[in-house]
Formats: C-alpha cells, structure tokens, sequence
C-alpha cells in the first residue's frame, strides 16, 4: 500500500433462514514517516499522537569534509543540532553510515526545547590511505529523523 493510501473491506455471510444478514466495515488509515515508522493510526484513541509529524531536528552544517589527515590521525571539526519544531524532543543517537566518523562531545539521550541548539564534534580517524564518505543522522524517541550530514574524509 502507498503512503496516504487508505485501505477498506467488508465481509458478508450467506443469509441463512432466520438470521439476520450482517455486514462488517474497516478503514484504517496510516501514516508512515520518512523513516517507514509507523507514526498513527486513525481511529484508534490516542490523545497523545493527535497529531504526529516527523521530528523537526536539523544537524548543520549540512556537509564536513576532512581533508589531508594524517592515517592514524583523528581530526574533529564542529556540528550543531537544533530543534526547529514547536514540541520539545528528545534525541536518542547520533550516528554514521561509517566507522570511519564518529561523535563526541554530546551526551545522548539529550532533550532540545523548541529552537534550542547543541554543539557537539564530529571526528574522521582512518587506518589507512584514501577516501571515505559517509551520512550523520539523529534518531529521536518518537522514532524520526533529522537532516543528513554528507561526511567526507581523505587521509594521506
């Protein structure tokens, strides 16, 4: 099924001499976020996921490239997260498409208000010669996602 798609059936019994024929219905609608997590279900009585939208956390800046690093070599250069929605979230984990880039400087989990930022370090340390790429993203509590931080490497 697509996203936005709705789904809907029914079943229906043979009438048989003295019962009532009876029908059933559904329709459940879903919503999936950019992380294919499922984020609500309508219908269902949750007064706390009313209305759910992917987190709104933003990691820049939206690229870092390290260049000329010495293999063996760790270089770190300066990243911010910031809450850019109107609900305060809570931020689980940072992490890399490469063992080659890592984090410091940042506690997780860690809770941002509305507009507020955080400063952390990303680090690039290889064990060998060439280049290396990679993506940072941050998983929040509610299972969304950030903004994605192309990660660059060269080591000499």
């Amino acid at each position: 099924m697509a996203r936005g798609e709705a789904a809907s059936g029914s079943t229906k019994s043979a009438a048989k001499p003295g019962v009532r024929k009876r029908g059933l219905s559904a329709l459940l609608l879903l919503t999936i976020s950019g992380t294919g997590v499922l984020s609500g279900c309508a219908g269902l009585g949750n007064s706390a996921n009313t209305n759910l939208t992917p987190d709104e956390v933003q990691i820049t800046p939206a690229a870092l490239t390290f260049t000329n690093v010495s293999v063996g070599q760790q270089v770190t250069q300066t990243a911010t997260l910031t809450n850019t929605g109107s609900k305060a979230v809570s931020i689980t984990q940072l992490s890399s498409s490469s063992a080659q880039f890592s984090t410091t400087d940042i506690a997780m989990p860690l809770t941002l208000a509305p507009g507020q930022s955080a400063q952390f370090r990303v680090a690039f340390k290889t064990s060998t010669e060439g280049s290396v790429s990679g993506e940072l993203s941050a998983m929040t509590s509610r299972g969304g996602g950030s903004t994605k931080v192309k990660l660059k490497g060269n080591a000499a």
